[in-house]
């Protein structure tokens, strides 16, 4: 999950803005699924959809979420 760092990455005032919306890879079920992420509301849980617009459901058990300043790299090897 790709989101921007108000005050910057690694300041004592800086956090991250889960609210504006952005880019995402999921990787679930042995697949990587490329979409965005939304939440209209800080009440409002976060939705990740898929190119297409359809909600891209998480597998359940444990999840790990990482959150990756806009623009940096994201490298996957097997």
């Amino acid at each position: 999950m790709f989101i921007n760092y108000v005050n910057g990455v690694g300041t004592d005032a800086s956090y991250g803005d889960l609210q504006s919306g952005g880019t995402v890879d999921v990787f679930t079920k042995d697949h990587e699924i490329s979409g965005t992420w939304s939440r209209t509301s800080k009440s409002s849980p976060i939705v990740y959809k898929d190119k297409t617009g359809n909600v891209i459901g998480v597998t359940p058990g444990q999840t790990w979420v990482e959150l990756l300043e806009n623009g940096a790299s994201l490298t996957v090897s097997s």
